[in-house]
């Protein structure tokens, strides 16, 4: 089993490019730390990957790179800005080199 976690690609300001590195890095440990955390308390043990841009591709990516036989994507009911994943599931459909799961 693996987990695949997306970080947004910040915005291109000179601030941000100069920073892009520490900030990336920032980001990405703070996500692993959430989901070990996750991961202890659920008792499910797996394979984590982290990459920063469009979550269509970091999971068609990833899944490639574990050799997946099922992408599993999960949903809410939630509606407006929460429902994040809902403007990703499509991407994620297309992009994935393997069947999709919806739950």
């Amino acid at each position: 089993m693996a987990l695949i976690h997306a970080i947004p690609a910040p915005d291109a300001t000179d601030m941000v490019r100069f920073l892009d590195e520490e900030y990336n890095a920032s980001l990405a440990a703070e996500a692993r730390k959430r989901i070990e955390a996750l991961q202890l308390a659920a008792e499910c043990p797996g394979t984590v990957f982290i990459d920063r841009g469009e979550p269509g591709r970091a999971v068609a990516k990833a899944a490639s790179e574990f050799g997946a036989d099922l992408v599993l994507i999960g949903r809410h009911s939630k509606s407006g800005l929460a429902a994040h994943l809902r403007q990703n599931a499509y991407a994620i459909l297309r992009d994935s080199p393997c069947p999709v799961i919806s739950v």
